[in-house]
């Protein structure tokens, strides 16, 4: 695989595109599951800044599972379609993030049934897939808790240019719909942590929680 290359990826977009995959011998052969499932799989352009490299098979068939497990919670029947991004179309942006069951705080969520305690429904923001990912299989903890003093809070304008690219404006139906209360700042788990996070040896991966700063939030990779 080169710089630029097409793979195939499952992330929390959203919507979810992690649909689940027709089985495969290896995923470590990401040509054979583009050709497999070419209406469930997207593919972007590879630009690796961060990286766990020592995964052995059994934590790699530990994440497949976790893939195959949620991917049951999100259906593709029930897959919404993606609105345009542009201004004044929030009301229709907050129904999507909605019916994606996507988040940004906490960073991944399940509901459970009161009665029976069945899971119902997961909801992941785009750290809180990947993360659930790794630590399902290959890593205790990536980051540390969000709650913990010292967590660093984002703002309003923040959240506006990471969740809604400058865009959309952060409107009351949209803080709800991705589980924001109040006025802010929050402690939400951002995107650069993550890469911040990976881009460690991968002993301190492993054996260190990350703890973020303000400036993570712009990843500059460090290797």
């Amino acid at each position: 695989m080169k710089y630029n290359d097409r793979v195939p990826v499952y992330h929390m977009g959203p919507p979810l595109t992690s649909l689940e995959p027709d089985p495969v011998a290896s995923e470590d052969v990401p040509e054979g599951i583009a050709e497999e499932a070419p209406h469930t799989v997207e593919t972007v352009a590879a630009h690796v800044v961060a990286r766990l490299e020592d995964l052995s098979e059994d934590e790699r068939q530990g994440m497949r599972r976790w893939h195959r497990k949620i991917s049951v919670f999100f259906p593709a029947a029930t897959r919404p379609a993606r609105p345009q991004l542009r201004p004044g179309e929030e009301l229709k942006w907050a129904r999507f993030f909605t019916e994606c069951r996507y988040i940004a705080h906490p960073a991944f969520k399940v509901e459970e049934d009161p009665v029976s305690d069945v899971k119902r429904h997961h909801s992941y923001s785009c750290v809180g897939f990947v993360t659930q990912c790794y630590e399902s299989a290959a890593v205790e903890r990536v980051l540390t808790d969000p709650n913990q003093p010292g967590f660093p809070t984002v703002d309003k304008e923040t959240v506006k240019r990471t969740f809604l690219l400058g865009i959309l404006e952060f409107t009351e139906e949209i803080a709800k719909a991705i589980n924001l209360t109040g006025d802010g700042p929050w402690s939400i788990a951002m995107p650069g942590y993550v890469l911040r996070a990976f881009d460690r040896t991968d002993e301190d991966i492993r054996d260190h929680q990350y703890h973020p700063t303000t400036d993570d939030i712009s990843f500059l990779a460090s290797r």
